[in-house]
């Protein structure tokens, strides 16, 4: 239960910012940009199954798993903000690295619990 609940969690973070990264880089207006990187990360999923993680994880992945998600919020606002290039460069990194962080907080759990 645990482990898949931590694979579903990881793939929404990702799917949900590979949405943004192909909003951020489509040639709509602004405007539409914004509202479809809203609407993506609504949709996505994350924001819903974080709550099931902090409830079912330990304190390190809940952690982790907050924090994932406050970086791919940081994406979403820079998209709807306008920015491009090396900002939201930069915000992209940090929510790889926040999901790697995630990632192996998982792992470790599930080892730990085997």
């Amino acid at each position: 239960m645990k482990r898949q609940l931590y694979g579903e969690y990881l793939a929404a973070l990702m799917r949900t910012r590979n949405q943004l990264k192909d909003i951020a880089s489509s040639s709509l207006v602004a405007e539409e940009r914004a509202l479809q990187a809203r609407e993506a990360f609504r949709e996505g999923g994350a924001y819903e199954l974080r709550y099931q993680v902090s409830l079912t994880g330990s304190a390190v992945v809940a952690e982790h798993s907050d924090e994932s998600l406050r970086r791919l919020r940081d994406v979403r606002n820079h998209i709807q903000e306008g920015a491009t290039g090396a900002e939201l460069k930069e915000a992209y990194h940090a929510l790889i690295g926040a999901i790697k962080a995630l990632r192996d907080a998982m792992r470790s759990d599930l080892e730990a619990g085997e």
